[in-house]
């Protein structure tokens, strides 16, 4: 259930206005041909895509082009990747885990310490904790092994887990997360023992089928693999797990499951199953569409994102897409202020629409007596109108800002009631 949320005294509220730009769009690149582009990894300048059933592929230009890098690979079917210093490791659908050291060029099993080597055992998620190299498996693997020498040895480390598959790992520090179909598990000693984290997520038996770590903040994906009603949703902890909050305020309908997630600075990104890509620059506690430029025709399931050099790159549907991050500052709603408050529960949302015979229309709503000032702003900074409506008693209000000194185009609209501020971008239709 999406909470209204106090700060300071206002709270603002609305539907966040959408803006569309000209040339800040998803372009595609080589079309990889394939079901499902599995997962991406960076290393250095190089970018590697795991594809559902045509091996792995490398770009040396930010996704713009491919060629297959697989010698040596006897599954093409690769489920995921992970690269530490200088070897990449490549986890399939039945054939194990591969290691390379030449970026691709040349693939080597790495399987010793495995039940089954050479019977299936699908391998779902690596990750890397320093010189450390954890695989999430399906639980007929045994779900969870520990490499301490780049994968030659793999030890078995399930103490405390459910026997069921490892959907995802992610790593904050020495805290090893691990997302299964009965929720989320941690370890703190490199996979000795794993305890249960699940205060506030929605059951013990909740699926857990993507996680994310940006910054000191851990993002998990609930419903994956499940297609049932309210079973979908993200949720966000800043204590290592201690405690979990809903953050789906833009996404859609919790019937969508998120399927990857990919961070960038404060920008925190997640492609979902039918929805398209969304990102958020406050933590999770606003999301916006971030699908301009691709198609009804070309969306499908976006089924991994990373962030490569200066561009956002994506598998959507078996095809590889890539997009400035520099565009961000142009679709995001929300330019944060005041960040270390600590009345602060989440940022502010802007409620705005605009037309040039309507003006800007904004709505907001005062939990008490403050002074109230609005602006509109290019997007470089120049001040076109400045509106002050003094100081006003609690309430819900309205403002239309005229739009008769200025031409159709982006600008933002700038508000703040006593000591909050906040903006958005809006764009004036004709």
């Amino acid at each position: 259930m999406k909470k209204n949320v106090w700060y300071r005294g206002v709270m603002l509220a609305g539907l966040l206005a959408t803006a569309h730009i000209a040339n800040a769009d998803w372009q595609k690149t080589d079309t990889l041909n394939q079901y499902r582009i599995n997962d991406f990894a960076v290393s250095g300048t190089n970018l590697f895509a795991a594809t559902a059933g045509s091996g792995i592929f490398l770009s040396t230009d930010t996704g713009a082009n491919w060629v297959p890098v697989d010698s040596g690979l006897t599954d093409s079917y690769d489920m995921c990747l992970a690269a530490s210093g200088a070897n990449l490791f490549a986890g399939t659908n039945s054939g194990g885990i591969f290691s390379s050291s030449n970026n691709g060029a040349s693939w080597t099993p790495v399987d010793s310490g495995f039940p089954w080597v050479n019977l299936f055992y699908q391998v779902n998620s690596l990750a890397v904790s320093g010189t450390n190299l954890f695989a999430g498996t399906e639980y007929g693997a045994g779900n969870a092994y520990l490499s301490t020498n780049d994968g030659t040895y793999w030890t078995h480390v399930d103490s405390g887990l459910p026997k069921k598959a490892i959907y995802s790992l992610a790593v904050i520090g020495t805290n090893i997360f691990a997302g299964t179909p009965s929720g989320i598990y941690l370890t703190t000693n490199n996979g000795v023992s794993w305890t249960p984290i699940d205060s506030g997520l929605p059951s013990k038996t909740t699926i857990v089928g993507c996680l994310a770590v940006s910054g000191t903040s851990l993002f998990a994906a609930t419903g994956y693999k499940n297609t049932g009603s309210n079973s979908a949703g993200i949720y966000l902890s800043t204590n290592n797990g201690v405690s979990w909050t809903p953050v789906d305020s833009g996404l859609p309908s919790k019937t969508v499951s998120a399927n990857c997630f990919a961070a960038s600075g404060n920008n925190i990104f997640v492609g979902t199953q039918s929805s398209g890509i969304f990102f958020s620059n406050n933590n999770g506690a606003n999301w916006v569409p971030f699908n301009s430029g691709v198609t009804s025709d070309d969306m499908g399931a976006v089924a991994s994102l990373a962030v490569s050099g200066n561009y956002l790159i994506a598998g959507i549907a078996g095809k590889v897409w890539r997009r400035p991050l520099s565009d961000t500052a142009l679709a995001t709603p929300v330019i944060p202020y005041n960040q270390n408050t600590t009345a602060l529960q989440t940022k502010l949302r802007v409620g705005a629409s605009a037309t040039m015979q309507a003006g800007i229309k904004v709505n907001y709503s005062l939990a008490s007596r403050c002074a109230v000032r609005l602006g509109i702003y290019t997007v470089t900074g120049e001040k076109i109108i400045s509106f002050d409506q003094g100081e006003q008693a609690q309430g819900t209000f309205s403002v239309s800002l005229p739009t008769d000194k200025i031409q159709a185009g982006l600008y933002i609209c700038r508000f703040q009631a006593g000591i909050c501020r906040e903006s958005i971008l809006v764009r004036v239709m004709k």
